[in-house]
């Protein structure tokens, strides 16, 4: 088995529902981290996961809402996600201010 760091950057929220990176297409699992330290008072983010099984559509696989600072627990985690079609994550601020999260994604192999 090997790990792979495939992505990594900063996205910047703006209201909409945002990808962060790029949809993944190659045959394995991806599990990654997003750095939630500037989340404030105030800011919501919610956080899907998505895989695509059959024909063009993506599906949510894990959806998670974040309120508030997370100054204990900054970084968000997901559990290795197997997909061999279209592999997406994305963002979206749907109260308080728009902010930038800095991510990195893992390929599993």
């Amino acid at each position: 088995m090997a790990i792979t760091s495939v992505e990594n950057g900063t996205v910047t929220t703006d209201g909409s529902e945002q990808t962060i990176g790029s949809a993944q297409t190659a045959d394995a699992a991806y599990t990654g981290y997003l750095d939630m330290t500037n989340n404030a008072g105030g800011d919501t983010i919610v956080i899907k996961i998505k895989v695509r099984i059959a024909g063009s559509d993506d599906r949510v696989v894990i959806k998670d809402t974040f309120t508030g600072a997370h100054s204990d627990e900054p970084l968000y985690h997901f559990p290795p996600i197997t997909s061999t079609e279209n592999f997406t994550w994305t963002i979206e601020k749907t109260g308080g201010t728009n902010r930038a999260y800095t991510y990195r994604l893992y390929k599993i192999t």
